[in-house]
């Protein structure tokens, strides 16, 4: 059996797993094959001459990374399914929160392989949930797929600190 990579995002009060890998029922956010992908923080910097033909760098300034998270949505109901999107909607929320006023615990996503004792952290600075195009459509609005529901490509777009910690 394949190793679970995992993926979390929280706000300290609520969070939402993506999983990797379909291990049955009980997965709300499965990832989509190749769903997760992070960039590199632009870097900006700055050099001074210390002295002819000696450079120093003076300053550097990093950017945010952005993040995409590709995924599908399952429950065993239709109500299942709003309630898990309002669960992102609620991390994105209180994220915007904290952007606004410094207040509150630090929104972070964290990923990691199942049962590694070592995960990779990154604060969340803001985010967008894209929906499909044919979420409101007769068939976005009653797929099932092995007895549950599912809407399917969804994308969640983040921007995350420069650094992991």
């Amino acid at each position: 059996m394949a190793q679970l990579f995992l993926l979390q995002i929280s706000d300290g009060s609520d969070t939402a797993t993506f999983y990797s890998t379909s291990q049955g029922s009980g997965n709300r956010y499965q990832l989509a094959d190749g769903g997760f992908q992070i960039g590199l923080p632009r870097t900006k910097r700055s050099f001074g001459v210390l002295r002819p033909g000696v450079g120093i760098m003076t300053q550097e300034e990093r950017d945010a990374r952005e993040c995409t998270i590709k995924f599908s949505i399952y429950g065993n109901s239709r109500g299942d399914i709003t309630s898990y999107i309002a669960n992102i909607n609620s991390i994105l929320k209180n994220v915007s929160q904290r952007a606004r006023t410094g207040r509150g615990e630090r929104p972070d996503l964290k990923y990691s392989w199942e049962g590694s004792d070592k995960a990779t952290y990154l604060e969340i600075y803001g985010g967008e949930l894209e929906y499909p195009d044919n979420l409101w459509s007769v068939e976005g609005m009653h797929a099932e797929i092995y007895g549950q529901y599912v809407i399917p490509n969804l994308t969640l777009k983040l921007w995350l600190s420069p650094e992991a910690y």
